[in-house]
Parts: C-alpha cells; sequence; structure tokens
C-alpha cells in the first residue's frame, strides 16, 4: 500500500470532495485511499494534486475549483490554507453554525443508537475574527509563526486574524526577535488588557518585558488571574454566553449544592455561586488552583477541593444537587463516570471540546440512569472545526 500511495504522489486529478475529515478539511476518497485537501467543502468538484503523505492520509494541494459550493465565501486572510490554523474561513459563517450542530448531532448517534438525538442550534460566537485571548507560536531563526497541519511547514505570520488586538500588537513586537527559544506563548485579556507573555527572554534583543506569570481577565463583572500554565477559555466573549447556558442548567437555588469537576482556575464557580448554596470545585492542577484561591475572594460559599476529580467524587459524601463536568478534550476518567453513576445527582451538566469523548461518556449515563434534557452547541472557535457543547441530564424519576 505505502508504494501505491508513494507512486500518486505528484499526480494532478480531478474528484469530488466527499467528505469533511476530523481536522475539518475536505477529503477526496480516491483507489481506496483519502486524500485531505484545504479550502474545500462537500461536494465540490476540484482539481487538486497529490503533494505529500501521512501515516494514514494522502495531502493534496487545491490547484482549481470545478464547481464551487454555494456556501463558499472569500477567505479574509492571505494565508488561509496554507498556514492551516484555521480550517472554514472560506465557508458562510451560517453554515459552519449549521455544521458544527449537524457534526454533533452525528457523533452523539453513533455512539448512543436508539436515542433521540434532538440539538439546539449553535449559539454564534459575537465576534467571528479577533476572539482569541491565547497564542501559542513556533519560532525559528528568531520569526514568529505556525507550523501547517497539513504541509508541517512552518509558516512565519506578523498578525493572526483570529487573535484579539492586543495579541497582534505584541506579536508585532515580538517578530524576528525571538531566537533564544523555539516557542512563544502570548496571553492577553479582551476585557483587561491585561497580558502575559511567556518564556522569558532577554530584554535588549526582545524590546518587551515578557516572563509573566499571570495574567487576568475580566467576565461578568468578576476578574479572573491566570497563571501561564492554567486553563482558561480562548474566547472571552463567547465564555460569558457560555456560561449564562451552563447556569440556566443548573436549576440555581438558594439552598442548592454544586460540585463544579475540572474547576480550573475557578471561572464557573466564581459565576455560579451567587445562584446557590454552595460550590465545590474540584481540581487537580497546582497552578490553577493558585489561580482560583485568588479569584474565589470574596465567594465565601465556594470551597476548593484539590485532587483528581475521579479520586475526589468516589470519597465524596455530601449529597448534592448538581454535578457540572468540565473536563479536557480527552474527556472523563471512567472512574469519574463511575462515581457520577453512584452519586446520582439530580442534575448532570457536561461541558465538552469534543462530541467523541462526550458521547462515549454520556454512553455510560444513559439511557438507564439520566435523560437527556438539551444539547447546546456553543461555537467558541469560529472560522474552526472545532465545537464546545453543553449537555444537561436528569436523572430518571
Amino acid at each position: 500500500m505505502a508504494r501505491v500511495e508513494n507512486s500518486l504522489i505528484g499526480q494532478t486529478i480531478e474528484a469530488n470532495i466527499s467528505s469533511i475529515s476530523e481536522s475539518g478539511h475536505g477529503v477526496i476518497h480516491y483507489q481506496g485511499l483519502d486524500i485531505a485537501v484545504a479550502n474545500t467543502i462537500k461536494y465540490e468538484r476540484v482539481i487538486v494534486e497529490i503533494t505529500g503523505r501521512r501515516k494514514f492520509f494522502l495531502v493534496g494541494t487545491l490547484r482549481k475549483i470545478l464547481k464551487p459550493s454555494a456556501f463558499r465565501v472569500q477567505a479574509a486572510c492571505h494565508l488561509f490554507g496554507v498556514c492551516t490554523g484555521c480550517q472554514w474561513q472560506h465557508i458562510k459563517y451560517s453554515t459552519q453554525l449549521v455544521m458544527k450542530r449537524d457534526e454533533v448531532r452525528s457523533k452523539l448517534s453513533k455512539v448512543l443508537p436508539g436515542i433521540s438525538i434532538q440539538v439546539e442550534d449553535t449559539v454564534p460566537s459575537p465576534s467571528v475574527y479577533g476572539y482569541r485571548n491565547h497564542a501559542r507560536l513556533t519560532s525559528r531563526q528568531g520569526m514568529l509563526g505556525f507550523v501547517s497541519a497539513l504541509s508541517h511547514r512552518f509558516v512565519p505570520v506578523s498578525q493572526c486574524m483570529l487573535m484579539n488586538d492586543g495579541i497582534n500588537y505584541w506579536l508585532t513586537k515580538l517578530q524576528g526577535n525571538c531566537s533564544q527559544t523555539s516557542q512563544v506563548a502570548i496571553r492577553s485579556g479582551q476585557n483587561s488588557g491585561d497580558y502575559l507573555i511567556q518564556p522569558t527572554m532577554e530584554s535588549p534583543p526582545v524590546g518587551v518585558q515578557t516572563g509573566q506569570s499571570t495574567f487576568v481577565e475580566t467576565l461578568r463583572g468578576s476578574s479572573f488571574r491566570i497563571g501561564s500554565p492554567s486553563f482558561f477559555q480562548v474566547n472571552s466573549a463567547q465564555t460569558v454566553n457560555l456560561v449564562n447556558e451552563v447556569i440556566s442548567r443548573v436549576d440555581s437555588a438558594p439552598d442548592a449544592v454544586v460540585v463544579d469537576a475540572y474547576a480550573g482556575v475557578g471561572t464557573l464557580a466564581v459565576l455560579i455561586a451567587p445562584y446557590v448554596r454552595k460550590v465545590l470545585a474540584v481540581e487537580e492542577s497546582f497552578s490553577a488552583i493558585e489561580d482560583a484561591k485568588i479569584n474565589i475572594e470574596g465567594h465565601p460559599n465556594i470551597e476548593i477541593v484539590q485532587g483528581k476529580t475521579e479520586l475526589v467524587l468516589k470519597d465524596f459524601k455530601e449529597p448534592i444537587d448538581a454535578l457540572i463536568l468540565d473536563p479536557p478534550r480527552s474527556g472523563c476518567h471512567r472512574d469519574a463516570i463511575d462515581s457520577v453513576r453512584a452519586m446520582a445527582p439530580q442534575k448532570v451538566i457536561y461541558v465538552s471540546c469534543d462530541p467523541s469523548s462526550l458521547g462515549r461518556d454520556l454512553g455510560f449515563l444513559i439511557p438507564d440512569l439520566y435523560d437527556i434534557e438539551k444539547i447546546q452547541p456553543v461555537d467558541m472557535f469560529p472560522n474552526t472545526h472545532h465545537i464546545e457543547c453543553v449537555v444537561s441530564l436528569r436523572l430518571k424519576s
């Protein structure tokens, strides 16, 4: 098979885009092989040059569109299709929202057969450009840029249209002066103007202060300190809509007790605290815990519990009314799901950035123990294939 794949490299073919890959690129099925092609849309007729080979697929470079999709628009960025950091700039935003909703429905239906999957329309982002508060950049000979997921080529960037103004300002200042390191992270509060740049670099060559250990962002009137290693949602404006959706599903009440598992720096815990009697914030990361201790000041009804969620929930004895799960992309540890079943709170609100791991974990909770109350996609990542989702479950009566 490898010999066949290698013989195709350099060939130009005419074909239809028949599907969209897990990484958001168009796929041609050709001679029993998959060819990933950036800047394409399902059902388009294209001419493609086969230019590379990966472990499980070939890489094609778009040469001509013979039959464009009705959903195609002109990409705003001149590096689109080369950088591959965003995959869907060439698709109407209203269509992106539909595609993301349909992806959630499709992936959940596959792992939850026999269950009616009703998915709400995707909540659009307030901004489709300039929304990211976090950039991870590669440095090559002092230049900053991204590495293409398809070609693996380094692509220098002077500005990124997905990044907020603060990040692009510091990117301009740093560009060409980062030979001291191979990676640079820039984080800039959309609402605060505060920032951090990591790692520490010598000031004379760089020309700006670097090495800040934390920065501050503001959401719904609350300030959050975020350490360099700590997770924080990259779209500050849309995070407010995400939080509002979670709060609406908690069934908040003055006497309610809520567990916020995988609590991070305490974002959800702080913003939910005014609506309930008590929030127990469970987090493993030392950095996030140190941030959360600062962020919960003024909220005496929040208690931080440090430890792995699967271990903390296993030993949990206090009755609770609602459990929020906001795990990393890989989803929950199976022991954590087993503990959810043992605890059986009235409400479970699962926040996920990966429909596949979401579906896997939901499969252990429904249909025998919980009913799906609502599936709400939230577009945290416009112009990319990524999607956030809030699923609320209610204990069967």
